[in-house]
């Protein structure tokens, strides 16, 4: 791994090894996050950017939100934290309100300022959208996707919106150890997660009504989890109803169920990707994609920990 730092004047300067990393990406989210630090004969001038490459890769390349340099009895030491396509969070968007706006709308005036190529996929919403105050540029396209087309999108490696997000495709990564599995793990660790689990909203979609309506979480109620939660629809749009309703549930069964794998850590994925996972003793897990991938250094070496979760929690 190369470790490449851009001062505030434009000078690139390639950084030694670091004593400390963790590399971050994970699918619900567009940024991935780096914290690296490094021992250092003196004092280095302010850096903007921080690039990542891992032989002809670039794996990481992203803005600097923190620098600090500390100086004692050993040594000086200089921490660095940045992200990747930080101002898709960290900007506001101007709140506003769209009449039937498409896919393409929403791309133009919330990602292609921010050096986002394109986009991949279509679709137009069937009625008023509304930006509120205080959104970020990531959260309207995020509810856009989800809301209009019931996807949950990402930014891709080559930096474009795809917006169809966890789709099929005809390849899953296979994680085994076994004779024809794509990538071997050193340890696994499978953890279900039964609190904040919904197993039933009821709701009310016009004033004056009650909570009269229901909703049972099917994947809840197999694993006998009956948690009730109250949800008010009636100020959304009638288009919005069942997207609300569903995504309040999907929200509190995300991460519930999950698998941990350290693998060799010269291995690079790319979150949302479909995969599975074997061993004779804890069994065979099938529908599962890459939900988040951390490359980490430290005294105690350097490892890779996948987490696999299943695909139904990528809606």
């Amino acid at each position: 791994m190369n470790i490449f730092a851009t001062t505030v004047g434009g000078r690139k300067i390639e950084l030694g090894k670091p004593i400390k990393l963790q590399l971050c990406e994970s699918y619900d989210t567009p940024a991935s996050s780096l914290f690296v630090a490094f021992a250092v004969f003196e004092p280095c001038e302010e850096f903007k950017k921080i690039t990542v490459i891992s032989g002809t890769h670039t794996v990481f390349e992203g803005e600097v939100d923190e620098q600090v340099t500390t100086c004692n009895n050993q040594g000086i030491k200089i921490k660095i934290s940045a992200r990747s396509h930080s101002q898709l969070l960290d900007d506001e968007a101007l709140p506003t309100t769209y009449t039937r706006p498409t896919l393409n709308d929403i791309y133009k005036n919330h990602l292609r300022p921010f050096g986002i190529k394109g986009v991949v996929g279509e679709g137009v919403c069937q009625g008023d959208f509304s930006v509120a105050k205080g959104s970020c540029h990531w959260a309207v396209v995020e509810e856009f996707c989800n809301c209009v087309l019931n996807t949950a999108p990402r930014i891709t490696k080559d930096g474009f919106l795809d917006a169809y997000g966890a789709s099929s495709t005809n390849q899953k990564i296979v994680f085994g150890n076994f004779y024809g599995a794509d990538f071997r793990f050193f340890s696994a660790q499978i953890k279900f997660r039964r609190y904040g689990v919904v197993g039933q909203i009821c709701y009310k979609s016009e004033a004056g009504h009650g909570y009269e309506q229901f909703e049972i979480n099917e994947s809840a109620k197999h694993r006998k989890i009956m948690t009730k939660r109250y949800l008010n629809l009636s100020g959304s749009q009638r288009w919005q109803r069942q997207y609300r309703l569903q995504r309040e549930l999907n929200k509190a069964e995300k991460g519930s169920e999950e698998i941990e794998l350290y693998v060799p850590f010269d291995c690079f994925f790319e979150v949302g990707a479909e995969a599975q996972f074997y061993d004779d003793r804890l069994g065979g897990f099938n529908d599962m994609r890459i939900f988040e991938v951390t490359h980490s250094i430290s005294n105690e070496g350097k490892r890779c920990v996948v987490t696999l979760r299943p695909s139904k929690h990528f809606i």
